[in-house]
């Protein structure tokens, strides 16, 4: 299945790398701007509380639905992945620091460009996809001569 970037260029699905959902699970879990999107995981029965534990489950869960997404496109051509588990721990450099906007929202655009929104439904997919459209205005509204630009 080939997806499309603008401009033309064709990509192909592919699971994201551990420092992709490394990325993810660290911003989210960190930067106080996203309490809302920790507090819609909380509803669903997702704990970012910051411990190794909650965070290595996340970012399984991220690379699971991932997975899902991967084996679904590519299963017509009987391809198989390795169903890894992502183990990360405090300790072994799990949080992400210094991380800028720029990058954690590279990061989830990368992470969401392997779903299909519409056809998974996976709730935790929304709750990602609505953090990574939240984070882009935050990006836009950071820009050198927005706030002078006309309202309206």
């Amino acid at each position: 299945m080939l997806r499309y970037r603008p401009g033309g260029e064709s990509m192909s699905k592919m699971v994201v790398s551990d420092a992709c959902l490394k990325r993810i699970t660290s911003f989210l879990a960190s930067d106080p701007r996203f309490d809302h999107t920790r507090r819609a995981l909380a509803e669903g029965g997702i704990d970012l509380d910051g411990s190794s534990a909650s965070l290595t489950a996340f970012a399984t869960r991220l690379l699971l639905i991932n997975e899902r997404e991967y084996v679904t496109a590519y299963a017509a051509h009987n391809e198989k992945i390795s169903g890894r588990t992502v183990w990360m721990k405090y300790d072994d450099g799990f949080i992400v620091l210094g991380m800028g906007d720029l990058e954690a929202f590279k990061a989830m655009q990368s992470w969401l460009y392997q779903l299909d929104l519409e056809e998974s439904g996976d709730w935790v997919a929304q709750v990602i996809n609505r953090a990574a459209h939240d984070l882009a205005e935050m990006i836009i509204a950071a820009l050198p001569g927005y706030d002078e630009l006309p309202w309206g």
